[in-house]
């Protein structure tokens, strides 16, 4: 998959050891999930992202950003006096769910395990981006990956009472999942029985999960895979990765998306 320029979300994965595959809102949820982080991991990776290190880090990603007119100009390394003062890290970070690989499999009846928690934030003249914070493998929350613009918070600002964000990364699709429902945030905003979303997720990617044909030929996310790249705005850092989830969707080494 080639690099494409302009605004683009940039997400770059580097597992911690070879053959390992990815794992698997706005407040609590009465909806199944699996690794359901608790108020205090939500305040832990809320204070991680806001650390110096981290601001610092944000400050040379949003440097990088071509689009960043604020910043136009500066050393990508060097920084300016102040720039992580105009950085805000908001105060509520959002779980992020992806489809659980048990749940395809038909053994589960949670539709999502948490990937990752996203913590907005934003720089001088407006410009956003996500931190994705994840548990090592101590249980200690850290940084794992920077992604620009804030597409985790706007579709948690559409999340009814109660319910979770997942994201279907192989079509990219997002969903509130409340109770026994999952509703589309993006798109046309269709509902379906969490019964129905098994099945249907169970025909599209039941042959496609770890130790599958599909995942030992290589083609993880219908992809392929692709080099590193290191153009628009991109500023890569080690993702811990959280057990298995699906291997689909996340074949690519890096992968630029629209914001």
């Amino acid at each position: 998959m080639s690099a494409m320029r302009g605004i683009t979300r940039t997400l770059v994965t580097a597992a911690l050891g070879a053959g390992l595959l990815l794992a698997n809102g706005w407040g609590a949820s009465a909806a199944p999930a699996a690794n359901e982080p608790s108020a205090q991991d939500l305040a832990a990776a809320a204070q991680v992202a806001d650390s110096p290190s981290v601001r610092a880090t944000l400050g040379k990603f949003f440097q990088a950003d071509p689009k960043n007119s604020s910043t136009g100009g500066l050393s990508s390394t060097g920084g300016a006096p102040g720039l992580d003062a105009e950085i805000a890290v908001a105060p509520r970070p959002v779980p992020v769910y992806q489809l659980a690989k048990d749940f395809v499999a038909g053994r589960g009846q949670a539709p999502g395990a948490l990937a990752y928690v996203a913590v907005p934030a934003t720089g001088a003249g407006g410009v956003r981006a996500t931190l994705w914070t994840v548990r090592d493998e101590r249980g200690s929350w850290q940084v794992g990956n920077i992604a620009s613009g804030d597409r985790e918070r706007q579709f948690a600002d559409k999340l009814p009472q109660g319910a979770y964000l997942l994201q279907e990364p192989q079509i990219d699709a997002w969903y509130a999942v409340q109770g026994d429902t999952v509703r589309r945030l993006d798109g046309d905003g269709a509902s379906v029985s969490i019964a129905d979303y098994q099945r249907a997720v169970a025909a599209k990617y039941g042959d496609k999960q770890a130790d599958s044909n599909y995942a030992q030929r290589g083609q993880a996310g219908g992809y392929g895979y692709a080099a590193p790249a290191t153009e628009g705005g991109s500023l890569p850092l080690v993702l811990v990765l959280l057990g298995s989830l699906l291997v689909i969707g996340f074949g690519s080494v890096f992968l630029r998306r629209k914001a």
